[in-house]
Formats: structure tokens, C-alpha cells, sequence
């Protein structure tokens, strides 16, 4: 595997501090996921290793809760197949819970035009990262302190911002500088377009019905995803 983002800064030499939550590279070169229940990273070999750095730096809590041991349990086949059939869908492929590195450019808007209760979808896959508490933002409702500081949590689980307009374009443009400067994914989704952000077209409502994503196992699929990904290095999309 490439080198995992970002390195540890060191706050004092006995503590070695990662910059945000998510997936990092220890000091013995294996990736680690760091989150609240895992301060210390989690080896997804099963072995019971020191990554040699910490995350008790961190300001804020982390946003995003696998429960690292579904890795080892399959998806439904049913499920399984369910989800391979829109994973190559340029949306549900950003909304995935790896570093952006591994999967789209950092910052991406998609058209709302054709995405119905853009809510209720999006929050629908970022179950994929076992979300403690959600970060699908509407535009009307958000603060710029709020979304710096959230930019700065992790860089696995995507933080995204939709009913974009033109009248939000000087808001947005001072985000996407900042999540320039950070590790997470930055997902924008209205009828404007930005300079130096590429717009995608996401196809997701004609591949799966609603009703049917609602019911797919995201949080499951989402453990099995991140599994193959630092076990295997493994991403679906590479395998087509």
C-alpha cells in the first residue's frame, strides 16, 4: 500500500500525535483506524500491535464509530450483490470510508439537479462510516466555525454540504480553501459549479430504488470495506 496521508506531528517526544481520526501509517509501517474507542489505532491483522502514535490530542470528538469487528463476519450475499451493483457510481464512491487519496479528488461537487430528498440519501451512505453523529450539512444551516472544525476531524468519513446556490458561493469558496488545508474529503452538492473542482454526475437514483438502499447493512458493508482496503489493499472500483 502507498503511504497512508498524513504523518504524526510530535506534540512531546513520549506522545506522537496523528492529525486527525481515521487511517494513518504507524511507526512499523502497518495502517492503523484511529477513533475514540481506538486512541491507539486498531491493527486490522487481529494482532495486537503498537502503532506508536496517539490521537488524545485531538480537539473535538471523533465523528465515526466501525465496529472493527463485523471485519471478520461476511455481508449477505443478497446485500453483497446489491451494493457491488452502484459502488462504481461516482457518489456512492466518494462516499466510501477511505482517504481521498484512494478514491476522488478532494473536494467534488455533484448536481442536485436529479438526487430527490438529497438528505435522506446522502445520509443513507455515510452510514457507510458508522457515523457517531451526522456531517450531511445543509447550507442554509451551517457556521463557517462549525465546518472548519469539522474539516479537521478525520479523513475517512466525507463531509458533505448540499442545497448549494449561487448565493452561497462566497461561503462555499472559503470551505473549500480550508478543507485544502485538512485531510477529509469535502463533497459539495447544488446547482453551482467552483473553479478547480471537478463536477460529477451521479446516477445512483436510476441504479437502486430508495426504498432498497435504506435497507442495505452500510454500517457492515462499510467494516468489510475499510478491511480490504488496509488488510488486502483492495478497493472494488479497481476490480471491475
Amino acid at each position: 500500500m502507498d503511504k497512508i496521508i498524513a504523518s504524526a506531528s510530535i506534540i512531546n517526544e513520549d506522545k506522537p500525535q496523528i492529525p486527525c481520526f481515521g487511517i494513518h501509517e504507524g511507526k512499523n509501517g502497518v495502517p492503523y483506524l484511529f477513533q475514540d474507542q481506538n486512541p491507539n489505532g486498531f491493527d486490522f491483522r487481529g494482532k495486537s500491535t503498537n502503532s506508536g502514535f496517539y490521537s488524545n490530542k485531538i480537539s473535538g470528538s471523533c465523528p465515526h464509530s466501525f465496529n472493527v469487528y463485523l471485519r471478520s463476519r461476511s455481508v449477505p450475499k443478497r446485500h453483497d450483490k446489491a451494493f457491488r451493483r452502484i459502488i462504481q457510481d461516482p457518489l456512492v464512491k466518494a462516499m466510501s470510508p477511505v482517504p481521498w487519496q484512494y478514491k476522488c479528488d478532494q473536494v467534488i461537487c455533484f448536481s442536485q439537479e436529479n438526487l430527490m430528498l438529497p438528505c435522506v440519501w446522502l445520509r443513507t451512505l455515510e452510514r457507510l462510516s458508522s457515523p457517531l453523529y451526522s456531517h450531511i450539512l445543509s447550507v442554509e444551516n451551517l457556521t463557517l466555525p462549525y465546518v472548519f472544525k469539522a474539516l479537521k476531524a478525520t479523513n475517512v468519513q466525507p463531509l458533505v454540504i448540499y442545497d448549494i446556490n449561487e448565493q452561497h458561493v462566497h461561503t462555499i469558496k472559503k470551505i473549500i480553501a480550508e478543507a485544502r488545508r485538512r485531510n477529509r474529503t469535502l463533497i459539495l452538492i447544488g446547482s453551482v459549479q467552483f473553479d478547480d473542482v471537478p463536477t460529477l454526475k451521479s446516477n445512483l437514483v436510476d441504479i437502486i430504488n430508495l426504498e432498497d438502499l435504506v435497507l442495505l447493512p452500510m454500517e457492515h458493508i462499510g467494516v468489510r470495506f475499510l478491511d480490504n482496503f488496509i488488510s488486502k489493499n483492495e478497493l472494488p472500483w479497481n476490480n471491475k
